[in-house]
């Protein structure tokens, strides 16, 4: 009886492991979604953008930056005139989050997540009741969307743009 070399054993036993680990996943973000606590369709794409953006700072493409990537600046609403310097991913919100503005009661306590996903601004609306708007186009929960520089963002009655870190 033959037998596969050795090295063809270990790549089918790191394959089916990948392949079981998937599934799992899968399974896990799906029964999630019938929760109701999740929207598979975006946890799925945002799984897979944060793997591609993983993947490229582990073979160099992409360095990891500690200092600040941008800044939020607060141009209209109740929180006027505040910036913040955003690093590779956070959380806005009223009273939650890394992005703190209590100040406007119309902001969600968790409202939106921006984040930086290859060397491109991404807002994404977690579900907020007075949705999230950019340059007076509103966001689909739960669904990244790609900001430039200058965007006006809107969150409750807030007015936001995103600057670049100069």
């Amino acid at each position: 009886m033959n037998r596969l070399p050795r090295h063809y054993v270990i790549i089918l036993v790191v394959f089916w492991g990948l392949w079981v680990a998937m599934v799992l996943a899968l399974h896990y973000v799906f029964r999630l979604e019938n929760q109701g606590s999740i929207d598979a369709t975006s946890s799925i794409l945002g799984l897979f953008l944060s793997l591609g953006a993983l993947l490229r700072q582990r073979d160099g493409t992409e360095e990891p930056v500690t200092g600040p990537l941008g800044r939020l600046v607060v141009t209209d609403g109740p929180a006027r005139r505040r910036q913040f310097d955003l690093r590779q991913k956070q959380t806005i919100g009223r009273n939650c989050g890394d992005l703190l503005i209590p100040e406007d009661k119309m902001i969600s306590s968790q409202h939106a997540r921006i984040e930086r996903i290859d060397g491109h601004w991404y807002i994404t609306d977690l579900g907020s009741y007075n949705y999230t708007l950019i340059d007076g186009r509103k966001l689909e929960p739960k669904i990244p969307s790609q900001v430039r520089y200058g965007s006006d963002i809107r969150m409750g009655m807030s007015h936001f743009r995103l600057e670049s870190y100069d």
